[in-house]
């Protein structure tokens, strides 16, 4: 009996509630957000200028009386995403879209009404990344690298990924390079080595890499004056960068790798720092040492 005597005051409550936040008689509303049913929608940060200026821009009223049937008198001017694609560049053309892109899920990642954080995003960078590219509880989500490990558990961080730069080296939406990089970069183990094949390093590290064969101003790489990148890499089938260096974070210095996927083989890098140089011992060749102080 008493719990049935508490559930009905809580109704009442509620109603009571409500209809607090409905407009008197007479008094007129500009907007839907004026009112204290929706004006939490507006109130962070940044605000989608479309919604600003028009709910009907986006909603558009059915045949239910509002506000009885709690949303359902209202609907969506379009499907999503056709309806962000109103306003919005649509990415379709591109080689590669983004998955959530792909599934038209932009609430994935914005909030159509307001946010707290630029672009109406709905979490901070990396953290939203992180979302689908970490693995929640140790559980891995998707197909991809746990990337939130490698940042956050590395003792060694490539920079961008460090700073939470992410779309510094990805496009968010869509792009014609492989892993929705900004720049090309060639995709497997093995490249040409040329400077157009690596325009996502040399939009920060030095191209001469590949053009120095002493390399004494631009690389600590070296063995008797022999810059070592351009040994690996300045072939017809070249070594990638990412063959021996993980581009997001390392227990390695210079951000090197602990072994190499080769196919089904996790092939060890063996890779051990000295004073003026380093060993690697890999399955590609026997134990070699390097000394740059020659």
């Amino acid at each position: 009996m008493k719990h049935t005597v508490f559930k009905k005051a809580n109704i009442l409550c509620f109603l009571f509630s409500f209809a607090a936040m409905l407009p008197l008689p007479g008094q007129e509303l500009e907007t839907c957000t004026d009112s204290n049913c929706h004006g939490n929608l507006m109130g962070s940060k940044y605000v989608h200028g479309i919604a600003e200026e028009s709910c009907e821009t986006c909603h558009e009223r059915n045949s239910g009386a509002h506000p009885a049937d709690f949303g359902r008198e209202f609907s969506l001017t379009d499907s999503m995403p056709a309806l962000c694609f109103m306003c919005h560049e649509e990415f379709t053309g591109a080689e590669n879209i983004h998955q959530p892109v792909k599934d038209g899920d932009c609430a994935a990642c914005h909030n159509p009404h307001s946010a707290e954080y630029e672009t109406l995003l709905v979490g901070q960078i990396p953290d939203l990344c992180f979302t689908c590219h970490g693995w929640a509880l140790g559980k891995q989500v998707n197909k991809s690298e746990n990337i939130e490990a490698k940042i956050n558990g590395s003792s060694y961080v490539h920079a961008p990924a460090g700073g939470g730069e992410c779309s510094f080296c990805h496009n968010v939406h869509a792009s014609d390079h492989s892993y929705l990089l900004t720049y090309a970069f060639p995709k497997g183990l093995y490249a040409e080595g040329k400077k157009e094949n690596y325009e996502l390093c040399f939009n920060c590290h030095d191209s001469d890499l590949l053009v120095d064969e002493s390399g004494e101003a631009i690389t600590e790489f070296r063995n008797n004056g022999k810059n070592l990148h351009y040994v690996h890499v300045k072939k017809e089938k070249g070594r990638s960068c990412s063959t021996c260096h993980n581009m997001h974070g390392s227990n390695n210095s210079h951000l090197l790798e602990e072994y190499i996927q080769f196919g089904d083989w996790k092939m060890p890098l063996n890779y051990k720092e000295s004073e003026m140089g380093g060993t690697c011992w890999t399955g590609c060749h026997q134990r070699l040492d390097y000394d740059r102080s020659d």
